[in-house]
């Protein structure tokens, strides 16, 4: 009797031993579970900062290639106003080379 009574207590034990170490193993099961989803988090926060700063580069590009065609249309603005002062100043030489032959020929 007291053989099965130690034999059952070691069985106890065992049994007692085996569900200790199924919750420790559920326990890292979860604590692995929470790390991988803390890390996919910071996955996607990392794709997101990178998503943002590639809007951040191509909006400054954007602005860039807008400030350049901008300077491109004042540019040509000028050249138009200076084409304009160049064909008055031509009207004005001739209307004075022509006064002055004119004259030439009153005299």
């Amino acid at each position: 009797k007291q053989l099965e009574k130690a034999a059952s207590m070691r069985s106890n034990a065992s049994v007692v031993d085996a569900e200790l170490r199924a919750e420790k193993a559920t326990a890292e099961v979860e604590r692995l579970e929470g790390s991988l989803v803390s890390m996919e988090a910071a996955r996607k926060a990392g794709d997101l900062a990178a998503r943002s700063r590639e809007s951040e580069l191509l909006f400054a590009c954007e602005t860039e290639s807008s400030r350049a065609a901008a300077a491109q249309l004042e540019a040509a603005a000028v050249k138009t106003q200076l084409d304009c002062t160049n064909a008055e100043k031509a009207l004005l030489q001739r209307d004075l080379l022509q006064a002055f032959d004119e004259m030439r020929t009153a005299q």
